[in-house]
């Protein structure tokens, strides 16, 4: 079997959908609220004036509420079958923030006890970048359906995409301390556990900096593109 829902159903067409959309769209949310209730559970142990508490404030409830906004709402998309591409990327979108967030609260709490997978959480809340290009770069530009809103941005697109996938490898490997929720922590600071790339930190910095705006003019650029078609008479 390899789809759920009937072909019709009192008489009317209804929308099939693989199995494999529904099971992926239940893991990926449920990644996503067990990382927020491990996140919440994380600030009940913070210490108090420990750099968890300190940093809890970035999160709160408004940002915990989005994450979940984005992950509910694209398992909708996915299981109404409109654009389950796009449902997908919306609930990876919602999984990787709410992971990232996770790992970072669990590394500063790395640093107020002894907990195992430490360097492993650092890693992990390390890859904020994949976090944005979903955020600035996927979901606008790939708004409504998962494809660019005409053949004119897709090579700028794919551009920019191949941009961030060679900024974050550099990001990755490149020698340097663990950044995202560690900037600013007082003390020392964990070194990325996987860095051994000699990249200066300047050319990680104006890369990003170059990246994040392509990513701005692409992915509003192909949504604006698509508002303006929707408006056009036909």
């Amino acid at each position: 079997m390899t789809h759920v829902g009937a072909d019709t159903l009192d008489g009317r067409l209804t929308t099939t959908r693989p199995v494999w959309q529904t099971a992926v769209a239940a893991i990926v949310w449920s990644v996503t609220i067990l990382s927020l209730a491990g996140i919440w559970i994380l600030l009940g142990q913070a210490e108090p004036g420990g750099e968890l508490a300190t940093t809890s404030s970035i999160l709160g409830g408004s940002a915990s509420l989005a994450i979940i906004a984005l992950a509910t709402g694209g398992a909708v998309v996915v299981l109404r079958g409109d654009s389950p591409r796009y449902g997908l990327i919306m609930m990876a979108s919602g999984a990787t923030s709410a992971v990232v967030t996770f790992t970072a609260f669990y590394g500063l709490h790395s640093l107020e006890a002894d907990v195992p997978w430490a360097d492993a959480a650092v890693w992990i809340q390390d890859l904020w970048m994949v976090e944005q290009m979903m955020l600035v770069l996927l979901l606008p530009a790939l708004l409504p359906d998962g494809t660019v809103a005409s053949p004119g941005w897709r090579r700028p697109f794919r551009i920019v995409l191949t941009g961030w996938v060679v900024l974050i490898v550099m990001f990755t490997f490149a020698e340097r301390p663990a950044s995202n929720f560690f900037l600013g922590v007082d003390g020392p600071v964990p070194s990325n556990p996987t860095g051994f790339l000699p990249v200066p930190i300047e050319v990680l910095q104006v890369s990003w900096l170059l990246v994040g705006l392509a990513s701005v003019i692409v992915g509003f650029g192909s949504l604006t593109t698509r508002w303006r078609r929707g408006r056009t008479p036909r």
